[in-house]
């Protein structure tokens, strides 16, 4: 949890507390189940577009999307059902 809070304030830091969310990026996505995992590949298919990084945090994997120069996604999964497509990007 405490990666979570760190890259809330990570955003928060790059992007400002009070932006507009729906014209500059900076969200995090938790994906705790199989079905979660198919709503976030709906935002972004992690099976064709590479994430920036992924890092096993626990029993997590995190990964950072860029969508474009001004939109981040950070994606936590628990590795029980994180994807093979996220799961061979973590460092």
């Amino acid at each position: 949890m405490t990666d979570m809070v760190t890259s809330l304030v990570v955003l928060d830091c790059e992007y400002g507390e009070e932006r507009n969310y729906y014209e500059e990026g900076g969200y995090n996505v938790i994906a705790e189940t199989l079905e979660d995992v198919l709503q976030f590949k709906e935002i972004v298919d992690f099976d064709t577009r590479p994430c920036e990084w992924a890092i096993k945090r626990g029993n997590y994997v995190s990964a950072l999307y860029l969508l474009n120069d001004d939109f981040g996604i950070i994606v936590f999964i628990p590795i029980t059902v994180a994807p093979k497509a996220i799961l061979d990007e973590m460092e």
